[in-house]
């Protein structure tokens, strides 16, 4: 079977194409998620001070040093 050769000219199956996509997405949906509750249990874990220095750098790298 010459399938590899020709693949360029085969079309795809339209539900596997769906399927692939409908993957990637749960995909990403499940990073942010995760992301999420990491970001809320360090939260979590760092002392008032330590959530202060760090709004102070964020603040700091997104609108810059102080003038």
């Amino acid at each position: 079977m010459r399938y590899a050769t020709y693949r360029h000219m085969v079309k795809k199956n339209p539900a596997a194409v769906a399927l692939g996509k409908m993957k990637s997405a749960k995909k990403a949906a499940s990073s942010a998620k995760n992301a999420a509750k990491a970001t809320k249990a360090r939260l979590k874990q760092q002392t008032p001070e330590g959530r202060a220095e760090q709004a102070k750098k964020a603040a700091e790298a997104r609108w810059g040093k102080k003038r």
